[in-house]
């Protein structure tokens, strides 16, 4: 993933946060366990690529990944390394 400025975890977590609460109408801690279904899933994907300037390959698309705040944000953070 290419972005202009690499951001530190505790960025990557607030902007990850405020998209999912604000999409979903939630209130969230950064490590609750989160139920997106698949469609949600897809929904949670195209916000963040268009907010991070990035797109998520096959692969790395799996349900854990999508289980908290906290695991998207590693997942983008995993992303932003490559």
């Amino acid at each position: 993933m290419a972005t202009a400025v690499k951001l530190g975890m505790d960025e990557i977590i607030s902007v990850v946060k405020r998209v999912v609460e604000s999409e979903f109408n939630l209130e969230l801690s950064t490590d609750a366990e989160i139920s997106l279904d698949s469609i949600a899933i897809v929904k949670t994907i195209v916000l963040l690529e268009e907010e991070f300037g990035c797109s998520f390959d096959e692969d790395v698309v799996r349900l854990e990944h999508f289980s908290s705040i906290r695991k998207i944000s590693q997942l983008i953070s995993e992303l932003e390394e490559e």
